[in-house]
């Protein structure tokens, strides 16, 4: 006749504590995870910048006409000409409608 040995097991409380404990550190981490992908998305501004690069290279091409104000569901646009005393010089601003990110650049223009 076989002798069989006996295999340890858990109880059942003790499986279902250990399961509990896993889905609660899986539940933490999918929350830690989507937070820092949300703030990522928001904090994510180079479809502003890239759209301020092709103002400004419009501008250097002649192909704007100032002011120019632009209005869309994402963003606003404003280009204007600025004098300050003997200074002269174009600002460029966008501002992003949802997350509120506002880039500015300012060219000096020399006479």
């Amino acid at each position: 006749m076989v002798i069989l040995k006996k295999i340890k097991a858990s109880s059942l409380n003790e499986v279902i504590v250990a399961t509990v404990i896993i889905i609660l550190i899986f539940g933490i981490a999918v929350a830690t995870l989507s937070n820092i992908l949300m703030n990522i998305a928001n904090r994510n501004t180079n479809s502003i910048d890239t759209k301020l690069n092709e103002l400004i290279y419009s501008f250097h091409n002649d192909q704007l006409e100032l002011p120019y104000n632009e209005e869309s569901e994402e963003v606003s646009i404003q280009i204007t000409k600025i004098t300050e005393e003997q200074n002269k010089s174009i600002r460029f601003q966008i501002i992003h409608k949802k997350n509120k990110k506002k880039r500015e650049r300012k060219l000096v223009l020399h006479d």
